[in-house]
Formats: C-alpha cells, structure tokens, sequence
C-alpha cells in the first residue's frame, strides 16, 4: 500500500508538471510553431551604450574631474579644484574653496577642452566672477587643468577623473 501511495503521488506531481509546460508552451502542445519560434526574446539587464551626440561632452572628458590647483598668491597658494561635465552635453559645474560655478564649453576636441565659467556662489567674495578653463590630457584618468580668471590670476594644476 505504501509503494501504492507513493506511486500515486509521483505520478500527481509528474502530471502537474506536464500542465504547467503544456500551459507555458502554448500552441506548441497542440503541434504549432518550433519552441524557438514561440520561445520569447530575452530582456538584457546590461544599460545600453549611448554615443554623446557630435560636438558634446564624450565619454573620454565625461565625469568628475578633482586635484589640487597652484596659483602664484600668498594669500590663498593652492585650492581644490573640482569640475564635473555632463556627457552629451557642453555644460558641467566647478567647485574650488568656498565657490561654485557653470561650465560652458566653447571648444572641444580628443586633445583639449575650453570652457568658460561664470561663478554663481562666492559668499566670501573672494573668487573671481568669471574665467576659463583648459583641460588637456596627461595620462591615464589626469587632466591637466589651467584656470585663468577675470583678473588675469592663473591656476595651474593636473586634475584626476574619480
């Protein structure tokens, strides 16, 4: 009776599963298409790659570039610049001390970005107002960086992509 019972369970089980497939497998059971041809495309969980459009912020200048920038004044002698630019873009934002700006980019290429930049939070008043910035490759992940502001005050300094 036991081997009976079990026997029955076994083949309960087996036939619920036949079901389930028939029911998954659609047409299929009934003689229609090719599993493959009924088979659903699988989802990819990978992001897509997406090109900057032309004459935008590429994936080689994209992202938050920081380091420490040397100026020739006693008062303030080096600051921490940080920039960050938006791929696909001509915009990004800079940081340096107490400061905030935008970046605009007027000029863009595999070797070098201009940009200008117009400070819109210096609540000591003591960074400059406007400026640009250059930014040429120097080696893996580094930037070198130059930041000329409105007086004429040059910062120098090589950045690193976080």
């Amino acid at each position: 009776m036991r081997a009976s019972r079990a026997f029955r369970r076994l083949l309960a089980s087996g036939c619920a599963a036949c079901a389930v497939l028939a029911a998954g497998c659609g047409t299929q059971v009934a003689g229609g298409g090719s599993l493959a041809e009924q088979a659903p495309t699988p989802t990819s969980t990978a992001a897509p790659t997406i090109n900057a459009p032309p004459g935008t912020i590429r994936e080689e200048w994209a992202g938050t570039w920081s380091g420490l920038m040397d100026q020739p004044d006693e008062a303030v002698p080096h600051w921490r610049m940080v920039v960050t630019l938006f791929k696909g873009t001509l915009s990004g934002t800079l940081s340096g001390g107490y400061c905030r700006g935008t970046v605009a980019v007027a000029q863009l290429s595999k070797t070098r970005l201009a940009a200008r930049v117009a400070v819109d939070f210096d609540p000591l008043g003591i960074c400059s107002a406007s400026g640009t910035l250059t930014l040429q490759p120097s080696g893996i992940n580094l930037v070198s960086a130059r930041w000329v502001g409105r007086t004429g005050k040059v910062s120098t300094g090589t950045l690193r992509l976080r």
